[in-house]
């Protein structure tokens, strides 16, 4: 029977599997994911791991359990503002992170009882 041939990344050095690897890049995906990182937020691993511990592990915002960490970053200055879960990192941007349109979200949920017309 023929089996998987595995592939060495040359970043990590690693054996992986061939699914580990994108096809139009040499490196694992693992390693892609930390040269973006550290390319897009200038955050390296041993940064990002001291923020999730810093967090316990948990959005900044819902304080729900992260299991897909999203960086937050200042879209004008490009600093790291801290790890969210997908649902709260999509909000800051639907709201543009704007604290305008985000105190105005909040003054309409505070003072709008459900319309009782509707059902």
């Amino acid at each position: 029977m023929g089996g998987v041939t595995f592939q060495v990344c040359p970043k990590c050095r690693q054996e992986r599997h061939p699914t580990s690897f994108s096809e139009s890049d040499h490196q694992c995906k693992q390693c892609r994911g930390w040269y973006n990182l550290q390319r897009r937020y200038k955050l390296s691993p041993n940064e990002y791991f001291r923020l999730l511990a810093h967090q316990n592990g948990r959005c900044s915002i819902c304080n729900d359990l992260l299991l897909d960490p999203h960086v937050d970053h200042n879209h004008i200055t490009g600093q790291v503002r801290g790890l969210l879960c997908r649902h709260c990192n999509i909000a800051l941007g639907h709201f543009r992170e704007s604290l305008a349109i985000m105190k105005g979200a909040i003054a309409y949920i505070e003072n709008n009882s459900p319309w009782l017309g509707l059902r």
